[in-house]
């Protein structure tokens, strides 16, 4: 008789849905403060040459409809971040372009097309300390710890997580792995930006339809490359 075996996924981290409900947070947070005063059209103009955009919306009315219906490419703004755009191209009647047509113009809503990326560049540099500490705490520390340095955690997890029974005090905070003075900094400026966030989250909040949406990763040396893919999501502006 062959015995079977029971196949077993790998455990998620302890705070895993921490992650994702802080993803959900700050999407809010973006959606709430970054000001989009300007249309799908802008964009589109924004992005590429007067004559590309003239032609492939000229072309749109006879093509055949198509499965590829959104262009994708990597832009920098002017200082230098890398902005990974999408762009619903059949809702603005447009034929996907090839890549390499895409050059900003210096149109009169840029500046605030820019603008709003810059403040969506900012929220997201901020966050990545949030998910930093997640991540460490995740690696190196009991829940015991995690709430007893991070109370504000519990915030992110629902009623039935492990956390909440946890003990949180003096005599469980130990972290086993790493000393807790490596990351101290960081809890307290992700607890601060946490609570904001949390102040004006909800969850009830419908993202917009996805038409443009961009991902950046703002560089900062101080953060462990591993946890780009982490705190990088994608941002439906229009």
């Amino acid at each position: 008789m062959v015995s079977k075996t029971k196949s077993t996924k790998p455990l998620e981290p302890p705070l895993a849905e921490a992650t994702s409900t802080a993803r959900a947070v700050e999407r809010c947070v973006c959606y709430r403060t970054v000001t989009c005063d300007f249309t799908l059209e802008d964009v589109t103009k924004w992005l590429f040459p007067p004559e590309v955009f003239n032609m492939l919306h000229t072309a749109h009315s006879y093509a055949r409809p198509s499965f590829l219906t959104t262009y994708t490419d990597t832009i920098l703004l002017p200082n230098n971040t890398p902005v990974k755009v999408y762009l619903d191209c059949e809702a603005i009647g447009l034929i996907p372009p090839k890549l390499g047509l895409c050059k900003l113009q210096d149109t009169e809503t840029g500046s605030r097309i820019i603008e709003a990326l810059y403040n969506l560049e900012q929220i997201i540099t901020q966050w990545k300390q949030v998910y930093k500490v997640i991540n460490w705490l995740n690696n190196n520390a009991t829940l015991s710890a995690a709430k007893f340095y991070m109370p504000a955690l519990g915030a992110l997890l629902p009623q039935e997580h492990p956390f909440h029974r946890a003990r949180g005090h003096i005599a469980h905070h130990a972290c086993p792995k790493r000393p807790i003075s490596e990351i101290a900094p960081d809890i307290r400026s992700a607890m601060t930006i946490l609570a904001s966030g949390l102040l004006i989250y909800d969850p009830a909040l419908k993202c917009n339809s996805n038409h443009f949406s961009v991902s950046m990763w703002p560089r900062d040396e101080d953060f462990d490359s591993e946890l780009e893919a982490v705190a990088s999501q994608s941002f439906s502006l229009l």
